[in-house]
């Protein structure tokens, strides 16, 4: 049976396969680029949870000032405020869980097969509709890291 070599997640370097019987937990290499690969992950994860709660305060907060008996008015610019703050939040999270390049490029492709047009799939993924085409137009290019020095 052959076995698959495991490699590290931040640099890409062989590792000794997992201990868990699974295998399916990465596994770092140890290194300080490693290192500071999670702890940047570990950071982003903690930022992303901090947002989440404090949307979830903003959309308390804002059902209680609505349901304090505000005039219509009142109600409106209340709703309208978090809807900003809400919207704010939702840009950060969405910068946060931006795919690599890779995976943009794999999102393209599955969305066009899906019968989107190319406007729908640029909205979408975030990007420009010329970036959109060019993915699909060429879908199977090598990322500049995987190319010959």
């Amino acid at each position: 049976m052959p076995t698959t070599e495991s490699r590290c997640p931040a640099c890409g370097a062989p590792v000794p396969p997992a201990h868990d019987g699974k295998g399916r937990q990465p596994v770092f290499c140890g290194t300080d680029r490693c290192k500071q690969a999670r702890a940047r992950r570990a950071a982003e994860r903690r930022e992303a949870v901090a947002l989440l709660r404090l949307a979830a305060d903003l959309a308390s907060y804002g059902a209680q000032q609505v349901g304090n008996g505000l005039t219509p008015a009142d109600a409106r610019a209340a709703v309208g405020e978090l809807a900003g703050e809400l919207a704010s939040i939702a840009v950060r999270l969405r910068r946060m869980a931006r795919p690599g390049p890779a995976e943009r490029r794999m999102i393209v492709r599955l969305l066009f097969a899906q019968g989107l047009s190319g406007a729908q799939v640029a909205n979408r993924v975030g990007l420009s509709e010329k970036s959109v085409y060019r993915y699909r137009a060429r879908p199977n290019v090598p990322l500049r890291s995987q190319e010959p020095i």
